[in-house]
Order: C-alpha cells, then structure tokens, then sequence
C-alpha cells in the first residue's frame, strides 16, 4: 500500500473510530459532522471527501461490525462441532457477542428506521446486502454439519438457513426495539428453538 493510501485509511479509520465513539456517547441524532471532523482531526471539508453525510458512517459502521460477525463465524465453521444443537448456539452466540461491538441499540435502531424510510436509497440496500452475507453463513454451516453426516441428507440446508435467519434476525430486532431485553436473554430464547429445530433436522441416530 502506497503512502497517499495509507493515509486515507488512517484518515476514515480515525473518522469511524471518533463517530463510532460520538454516537455511542451523545446519540447519533444529537452527533455533528463538525464535530466528528474536529474530533478526527480534519477540516468539514475533508470529512466530505470521505463521507457524505451521517448515513454514510452510520453504514460504514454497521459494515465494519458485520466484517466482525462474519469473520466469528467462520471461525465457528472451521472448528467443525460434532453437535447440531450446540454447532447452532455457538454461531447465533458469535453474532449477537460480535453485534454490538461498536454499534449500540439506539444506532441499530436509527439503521433500521433508515432502511424503512429510504427503501430505495443506496443504505437500505448495502444494509439488506448484510442480512444475505449471514443467511448464506449460515447456510454454509448446515451444509458442513449435513456432509459430515449430522443432518438428513435430504434436508434444504439454504431454505432451512433461511429459516434459521429469519428467526435470529427477527427476535435481535425485537431486543433492539426493547429496553428491558438484555442478549442473555434473547439468546436462551433462541436456544429453546434450537433445541427444537434440531430434532427436526438431525439425522436420527447421529
């Protein structure tokens, strides 16, 4: 990596690192561009060389988290669990630990809302392309556990990953909305449906 590249990572590293820290302490809504600039050290106007706007850290972000949940899954899959239940708990607990590293509830809440009301905006659909990286994932590790034997071999590993989405994605949406739900919380819950789901999909005998 040359020099000029260098630096204009250090730069949006040290503009995400000072908006992450803004966000989480004043709230994104209460959060300047000004001031994440000061705070990064740079001028109003090379912020905008960056960044267009709040959204546009605000997904920066979110993908930087994701690249983080990605990457704890994977590590989930490679280990190659023998249990289908515990192979389950181990990857929705990577995403729901890795889920809230930077991003806090109120700018989750704020990215959904964004979503919802700028359906059709460049966020809304980078933020979709998230959600698919994780059902494919997911996916990829019921395929694992069905070619070692631990799933029924006629099982849709991608419908049933998208299933398995489907329903984490949902109850992470409602601990988002909630101020009483903590992730200790959500995650017994989605434990007791994978102790069911698995029953449903595990090769008898495995």
């Amino acid at each position: 990596m040359g020099l000029r590249q260098r630096q204009k990572q250090e730069r949006t590293d040290r503009i995400l690192e000072s908006a992450a820290a803004m966000f989480r302490e004043k709230g994104f809504e209460a959060t300047r561009v000004d001031d994440i600039a000061e705070a990064a050290n740079l001028s109003p106007a090379t912020f905008y060389n960056y960044f267009h706007n709040k959204g546009d850290i605000l997904l920066a972000t979110l993908l930087l988290e994701e690249n983080g949940v990605i990457a704890a899954g994977d590590r989930i899959i490679k280990r190659q669990i023998a249990d289908v239940e515990e192979a389950l708990n181990a990857l929705v607990g990577a995403y729901y630990d890795n889920s809230l590293v930077y991003v806090t509830k109120e700018m989750w809440r704020q990215a959904m809302a964004m979503t919802i009301q700028q359906s059709s905006a460049p966020f809304a659909r980078q933020y979709l392309e998230i959600d698919d990286r994780l059902r494919i994932q997911i996916a990829a590790l019921l395929r694992d556990l069905q070619t070692r034997g631990l799933l029924k071999a006629d099982l849709d590993t991608e419908q049933v990953g998208a299933i398995v989405f489907n329903n984490i994605n949902m109850t992470f949406i409602d601990y988002v909305r909630s101020d009483d739900r903590s992730i200790a919380d959500v995650m017994e819950f989605v434990k007791r449906q994978n102790a069911t789901l698995t029953k449903m999909i595990e090769k008898t005998g495995a």
